[in-house]
C-alpha cells in the first residue's frame, strides 16, 4: 500500500498563497504540460482546489501547528488519467 504524506505540506501552500493551483506527485510519477494534464509514470497525482474554501482557522495557527479546513477540492489521478485546468 502506498501512502501519500506530503498532502498537508500541499494544502499550507495553497492556504498561504490564495488562487495558486497546486498538485503532489507519488513517487517516479510526473504530468504533461498544458491546460491539460495527463498523468505518466508509476503512481498517482493529487490535484487541490480551495476555490470554495470558506473555513479555516489557517490565519490564526502558529507555524507548524495544524489547521482544520473545509470544503476543498481534491482529485486523485492515477497513471493515463486526464484532466482539463479551468483556467
Amino acid at each position: 500500500m502506498a501512502v501519500y504524506v506530503g498532502l498537508p505540506r500541499l494544502v499550507d501552500a495553497l492556504l498561504r498563497y490564495p488562487g495558486l493551483p497546486d498538485s503532489g506527485l507519488s513517487k517516479d510519477t510526473g504530468t504533461t504540460n498544458g491546460n491539460t494534464l495527463r498523468v505518466i509514470g508509476s503512481g498517482s497525482a493529487f490535484l487541490i482546489g480551495t476555490r470554495q474554501t470558506d473555513q479555516t482557522n489557517y490565519s490564526l495557527a502558529d507555524p507548524g501547528e495544524l489547521v482544520s479546513v473545509t470544503h476543498l477540492q481534491l482529485h486523485m489521478l492515477a497513471r493515463g488519467a486526464q484532466y482539463v485546468i479551468d483556467m
